[in-house]
């Protein structure tokens, strides 16, 4: 039987479609999340992409950085997400991305650059380019064709920034002073509401994919499909498994075995607003794992994993 199919289950979802329903759940407003291309991570010498995230996780602790190696190896491993079109999947990425940073200095970056200067307006919108030094100010096809189509188009973080691939320590501050300067804050918490799963944009599908798992604490890709089908009246596995390779590469939710479970960064991201004292998370949390120890007790050893 699938999880949370038994008559226990079904009460339970009903109980925390309940919480989509009030509005009980909201985006924060400072949620923001830069996707990085460029050159490879590994191997001499180091790439500008590959010194930036470095740097990044140091200088940068209140922004989420993706590579797409991440999120993409985590997909191609779960079934039934084998076959994946990498535009297709880096067109997701840059979806639910407050911004796109390219570093182009390898033939692969230079198909990105083109690839989202040809893309759609809501995703050009976030490009900002960081070019070699040296590559900079010349007539290149790169200069002259999409990146400065990508200036003219005026994304939010043109124009394009030189950096300096020479210096054994790179300054990658005014990358990063571009980036905070422009991201834009919501002045409102963006609730998740209880729509039609297949109606939604994709950035909103990966929200509601993280909601579940940190309502139902452990979960699988199966269980997380039944539940969706519940609470929003349809649901894709293939769109399910691409949030959940996002959500990990993100440090959001880990998978151990077959089943998700949310990390403690995942608070950061989505907030919970208790409406009555027996909707509390406190309340919410004891009765899922109330659930799993009588029903699943591989989920229910699962919940140690959250932290």
């Amino acid at each position: 039987m699938v999880q949370f199919g038994q008559r226990q289950g079904e009460l339970l979802i009903a109980e925390i479609s309940e919480v989509f329903a009030k509005g009980s759940i909201s985006e924060t407003r400072d949620r923001h999340v830069v996707f990085v291309c460029g050159g490879p991570r590994d191997g001499e010498p180091r790439s500008l992409r590959s010194r930036f995230l470095e740097w990044a996780g140091a200088h940068l602790p209140s922004v989420v950085v993706l590579s797409a190696e991440d999120a993409y190896n985590e997909a191609s491993s779960t079934e039934p997400l084998r076959l994946i079109n990498i535009s297709d999947f880096e067109n997701l990425l840059g979806d639910v991305s407050d911004c796109i940073l390219v570093f182009p200095e390898s033939a692969g970056s230079y198909a990105e650059i083109g690839f989202f200067s040809k893309t759609s307006a809501k995703v050009r919108n976030k490009v900002l380019v960081a070019t070699p030094r040296a590559y900079f100010n010349r007539d290149s096809f790169i200069n002259l064709g999409p990146v400065e189509f990508i200036n003219h188009k005026r994304s939010r973080f043109s124009p394009a920034i030189p950096v300096s691939d020479t210096e054994l320590e790179i300054d990658f501050q005014a990358i990063a002073s571009r980036i905070t300067d422009r991201l834009r804050h919501r002045k409102y918490r963006k609730k998740l509401s209880r729509g039609r799963f297949a109606r939604m944009n994709f950035s909103e599908k990966l929200m509601v994919v993280l909601a579940m798992v940190m309502l139902f604490r452990a979960t699988t890709i199966d269980g997380l499909e039944h539940t969706v089908r519940k609470i929003f009246e349809a649901a894709s596995k293939v769109h399910i498994g691409h949030a959940l390779s996002i959500l990990i590469a993100a440090g959001w939710v880990k998978k151990t075995g077959d089943y998700y479970v949310p990390l403690s960064s995942a608070t950061s991201i989505l907030e919970y607003d208790d409406v009555r004292p027996f909707t509390s998370v406190a309340v919410l949390n004891a009765r899922v794992a109330y659930y799993h120890q009588k029903n699943d007790p591989e989920a229910y050893s699962c919940l140690s994993e959250i932290r």
